[in-house]
């Protein structure tokens, strides 16, 4: 999200706080650890979050390691969407390159990766609806704290989250 797409300092920081707290909720239910979100407002970027990565080695064993990043990369855009009603994805979106990077990694062809992003927009949407509660309440104490470490996402998130953690993109 760009700093100019929005009308004020508090309209921006609330959409990128939904914003951000979308990846951590979708990394949280794929079983991924959230090491750390962030509101940073330098007008490059405005927010970040972090999860644990992988080496080679684990993500080659780690059987859905392309689509829980993709999962995760279309998350913030969808959170997003659902606190503003709009259905806009910027062109320079970082996390846009991200998913088109990994779609076509999965997919090796530019229709199959576009339709993919889709699907997977669509996963993402009925998880993060299914578990709004939890994306409102990160989102919140994110734009008051600015920023969150891991154990305040985990203790935040498994105290909302108490049903088994569930892959998005097969639920």
């Amino acid at each position: 999200m760009r700093e100019d797409e929005t009308n004020g300092t508090g309209q921006r920081d609330q959409l990128t706080a939904f914003h951000e707290a979308g990846h951590a909720v979708v990394a949280h239910l794929l079983g991924l650890t959230v090491s750390q979100v962030e509101i940073v407002g330098d007008g490059e970027k405005l927010g970040s979050c972090h999860t644990q990565r992988f080496s080679r080695m684990e993500a080659i064993a780690r059987e859905h390691a392309l689509e829980d990043a993709l999962l995760v990369a279309c998350a913030g855009v969808v959170a997003e969407c659902l606190v503003s009603g709009s259905e806009r994805w910027d062109e320079d979106s970082r996390d846009l390159e991200r998913a088109v990077h990994l779609a076509l990694r999965l997919t090796g062809d530019c229709e199959k990766a576009h339709a993919l992003i889709l699907r997977t927009r669509r996963r993402v949407r009925r998880a993060l609806s299914r578990h709004w509660d939890a994306v409102e309440a990160l989102a919140l104490r994110l734009e008051a704290d600015r920023r969150m470490d891991a154990g305040a996402v985990r203790t935040l998130l498994d105290g909302m989250i108490t049903a088994p953690r569930t892959t998005p993109a097969r639920s």
